[in-house]
C-alpha cells in the first residue's frame, strides 16, 4: 500500500477513496485507529478553496457541475483563505473558470471571511507527535531566533550546468559510504533528469513524476535564475541520503504497518531531517530559520495574523511567487508543510531522546515498530 498521505486532500470529494481509507483503519491498533479516525473526520468534512480549484481543473463538464453542487452545499466546511491571497484566486477564476465565476467568487469571499483564530488541525499535531510535541515547540523557537546569512548567487548557469550538477550530486550520494553508514544506503531508481524553462511562470521548482517504476525529475527554472545552492537543496530533499534504505524499509512492510496516520510525517520528516544534516551549507541553515518561522505560525493562536506576518517575512527573502505558494501550502493543504518541518524535528528528537543511537539505527527501528503509533506508543 503506497498511498500514504494522498488520501488527505481526496476524501472530501471522493466517497470511494474515503471508504477505502476508512476500511484500512480496521488494521490499526486502538490508539492508532483513534488518531487516524480523528484525521479522517477532519479531512472528510473540510476542504480548501485551492483544493476545489485543483479538482475543477482535472474534471470534465459533468464532473465540474457535480463538484460545484457539492461544494456549494457544504460551503460551511471550507477552510479559511487569507485575504492577502484574494487577488491571486480572482485572477485564476477569471482566467480558468469564467462559467462559474459568480459562485466561485461568493465561495472565495466566504472562505476569506470565516473566523479563523487558530490552525484547525493543531489538535492533530499533538495526537500524532505525542510526547515529542513540547520538544518540537522548543526547537521551532530556537530555529526562528537565528539570523539569516547571505547566500552568494551563481550566475550564467545553463541547462547543461544544471543537469550535470544534479547528476554529480546523485553520484556523490550513491558513492558516499560514510553517509550510508549514518543514514542508510542510497540506491539509484533509474533516475532521469530534464530541464524546463518556466519563461516567467515562476521562479523555480523541482518536480517529480514516476512512470513504470522510473523516477523523472524535472528541474524548473525561470530563464536560468536557479542558483547552485537552491539546486542542491531541491536535490537533497528529493534524493536525500538513505532514500533507498528508507523507502525499502517503508514499502517492504505489510499494508497495515505502511498505511497509517504517522507515515507521511515520517516520510517527509525523514527527507527534511536528512537534508538538514547532510547538506550543511548556508542555504540549508537559512531554511531552518525559515522553517522555524513557518512552524511558529502553525502553532500561533491567531493563524490569520501569523500567516500574513510570515508571508511578509518570506517576501523579504524569496520571490513573490515562491512566498505565495508557501502561504497556499500553509493554509490550503493542512498537514502538508507541517509534516516536513515537524516531522524533521520529531525525527531528530527520537534520536536525541535515545530511541535509536543514529539515523541508521532509527531506520532499523522502523522495521520493528508500527509507523503510525511510533511517536506516542514506542519509547525506550
Amino acid at each position: 500500500m503506497k498511498t500514504l498521505n494522498e488520501w488527505k486532500f481526496e476524501i472530501a470529494f471522493n466517497n470511494a477513496k474515503y471508504i477505502d481509507t476508512k476500511n484500512y483503519t480496521l488494521y490499526l491498533n486502538g490508539k492508532e485507529k483513534q488518531v487516524m479516525d480523528m484525521q479522517l473526520e477532519f479531512y472528510r468534512s473540510h476542504f480548501s478553496f485551492d483544493q476545489l480549484l485543483q479538482k475543477l481543473r482535472t474534471a470534465d463538464d459533468r464532473r465540474r457541475h457535480i463538484l460545484m453542487v457539492v461544494a456549494t452545499k457544504y460551503v460551511m466546511n471550507i477552510l479559511h483563505t487569507p485575504y492577502i491571497l484574494k487577488q491571486h484566486y480572482v485572477k485564476i477564476i477569471n482566467d480558468e473558470f469564467p462559467k462559474y465565476k459568480k459562485v466561485l467568487i461568493i465561495m472565495l469571499n466566504y472562505s476569506i471571511n470565516k473566523t479563523k483564530s487558530s490552525n484547525p488541525i493543531t489538535h492533530i499535531y499533538k495526537a500524532v507527535f505525542g510526547k515529542y510535541m513540547p520538544k518540537i515547540k522548543q526547537k521551532i523557537n530556537k530555529y526562528r531566533k537565528r539570523q539569516l546569512q547571505f547566500v552568494p548567487f551563481s550566475h550564467n548557469l545553463t541547462e547543461f550546468d544544471y543537469l550535470r550538477e544534479v547528476r554529480n550530486l546523485e553520484h556523490q550520494m550513491f558513492a558516499d559510504k560514510t553517509s550510508q553508514g549514518i543514514f542508510g544506503r542510497y540506491s539509484l531508481y533509474n533516475t532521469t533528469y530534464n530541464y524546463n524553462n518556466l519563461f516567467g511562470l515562476g521562479e523555480y521548482t523541482f518536480g517529480k513524476t514516476t512512470h513504470g517504476g522510473n523516477d523523472l525529475f524535472i528541474i524548473n527554472s525561470n530563464n536560468y535564475t536557479l542558483n547552485i545552492n537552491q539546486l542542491h537543496h531541491m536535490t537533497y530533499l528529493n534524493l536525500y541520503p538513505g532514500k533507498g534504505h528508507f523507502i525499502n524499509t517503508l514499502y517492504s512492510k505489510s499494508r497495515n504497518n505502511c498505511f497509517d496516520m504517522g507515515a507521511s510525517y515520517l516520510v517527509n520528516g525523514w527527507s527534511t531531517f536528512a537534508m538538514w544534516h547532510y547538506n550543511q551549507n548556508t542555504y540549508t541553515r537559512n531554511l531552518k530559520v525559515i522553517a522555524g518561522n513557518i512552524g511558529k505560525a502553525f502553532l500561533s493562536h491567531n493563524f490569520e495574523k501569523a500567516c500574513v506576518k510570515t508571508y511578509n517575512y518570506m517576501l523579504g527573502i524569496m520571490p513573490k511567487d515562491v512566498a505565495t505558494n508557501m502561504l497556499i501550502y500553509m493554509t490550503q493543504y493542512p498537514g502538508l508543510l507541517e509534516s516536513y518541518i515537524f516531522g524533521a524535528i520529531a525525527t531528530e528528537e527520537t534520536i536525541n531522546q535515545g530511541f535509536a543511537s543514529s539515523p541508521l539505527g532509527l531506520l532499523d527501528e522502523y522495521k520493528r515498530v508500527n509507523l503510525g503509533d511510533f511517536f506516542f506508543e514506542y519509547r525506550k
